[in-house]
């Protein structure tokens, strides 16, 4: 069996590519405002946006090596050891490029999510 795409699908799909860049870029910028780090729950808080929102963005930015694990751990609101993330750009030369916000917004990853809400939030 095979799928055809319709207009609506590919409205649908053009929606959840742009929400999941915009929520790239509000990971990206909340990490960049942080040099220390962050983990996924502490950019969540400071960014407000729920969890199942960002969490995803931050194994995209990683997959494109615009972020990276630190190896240092904090606990989480669970009170779990959670990654400490930073920018790449930052380990590297100690501040922001244009080319590596760039970088962090090209291409939608090869597997969107067909199911992405987007709910309140500030950016």
């Amino acid at each position: 069996m095979t799928r055809r795409q319709t207009d609506t699908s590919a409205a649908a799909y053009g929606s959840i590519a742009d929400a999941s860049e915009r929520l790239r870029a509000v990971v990206y910028r909340t990490l960049h405002a942080h040099p220390a780090g962050l983990t996924v729950d502490e950019t969540c808080a400071i960014a407000k946006y729920p969890r199942y929102s960002l969490q995803p963005r931050f194994t995209e930015l990683r997959d494109r090596k615009a972020i990276f694990d630190t190896g240092l751990r904090r606990r989480n609101v669970s009170g779990a050891k959670a990654i400490v993330w930073r920018i790449t750009e930052q380990q590297e030369k100690g501040a922001m490029t244009s080319e590596m916000v760039q970088r962090a917004m090209e291409a939608p990853t090869a597997a969107a999510p067909t199911n992405l809400s987007v709910k309140g939030g500030a950016e």
